[in-house]
């Protein structure tokens, strides 16, 4: 859900994935919300506060709540996203550059929890 994307569909077939074109400020962005659709969750539409995801493994739709959104920039070479999860955990979500990414990791992984 860490992503601007936005789901286009043609008349009165919203919400099937089959037809669903993405609309993405990069092609990097594209890429990623089409690989999730093709490993079983596909982003089905979103608004600047809630994003809907259909989890293809068990059917179901997901709402996720966008608290706050931090948008990529050239200087922060990274998109940060601060969300409620379906089960209502708070998620910091961050993508960007790989070595923008890795040098703000922790690196003896301490205090670290699954997702």
């Amino acid at each position: 859900v860490c992503h601007t994307v936005l789901a286009e569909y043609p008349d009165d077939m919203e919400g099937d994935l089959s037809v669903v074109k993405y609309q993405a400020a990069s092609p990097d962005e594209a890429a990623l919300v089409s690989g999730a659709k093709n490993m079983g969750y596909g982003f089905l539409k979103g608004t600047p506060v809630l994003y809907q995801v259909k989890n293809n493994l068990t059917g179901e739709v997901e709402k996720w709540d966008i608290l706050a959104v931090i948008e990529f920039t050239s200087t922060r070479k990274r998109m940060s996203i601060v969300c409620r999860s379906p089960e209502g955990k708070i998620l910091l979500l961050c993508k960007g550059a790989d070595n923008i990414i890795m040098e703000r990791l922790k690196k003896d992984g301490a205090n670290l929890s699954p997702l």
